[in-house]
């Protein structure tokens, strides 16, 4: 038996290659394609809006990394879209997923009165490229030229 990979082994950078420290990370895509029906009967399908979406879960330290970004920025409003890695490599098995234009949305503060737990900050992230998502360098949706 060999190792696996799991989500200890993804590393999330950021273009500059600093490495982000996460608890999760989701990245959620739609394909858009839906299937056509006539009578009520599926018959076909027909491309939609392509679109992906996703949020990173931090710990303070790395929301102030990325607040440093922002502060550079002007605010977190003014803060560029980038793409962002996720890279794991255990033994052969290598797993490369690069999101493309990544805009970051404002954090969230979820303070518990009751403690026990270190705080936790969820971004939310559009992907606003052409280039959308590639997988192991093979885009997952390619724009048809116009």
């Amino acid at each position: 038996m060999h190792q696996r990979i799991s989500g200890k082994d993804v590393e999330v950078r950021l273009p500059s290659g600093q490495r982000i420290l996460f608890d999760q990370v989701n990245l959620n895509l739609d394909d858009g394609i839906v299937a056509t029906h006539d009578q009520g009967y599926p018959n076909g399908w027909v491309r939609g809006e392509v679109k992906g979406d996703g949020d990173l879960q931090v710990p303070t330290e790395t929301l102030l990394a990325l607040n440093n970004e922002a502060a550079l920025a002007g605010s977190w409003e003014e803060m560029p879209a980038f793409d962002i890695t996720f890279y794991a490599k255990v033994g052969t098995v290598e797993l490369d997923v690069r999101a493309h234009g990544c805009k970051l949305r404002m954090p969230n503060f979820p303070f518990d009165g009751k403690g026990g737990d270190k705080v936790m900050h969820t971004i939310n992230f559009v992907v606003s490229s052409p280039d959308f998502v590639h997988l192991n360098g093979v885009p997952l949706a390619q724009r048809i030229a116009q």
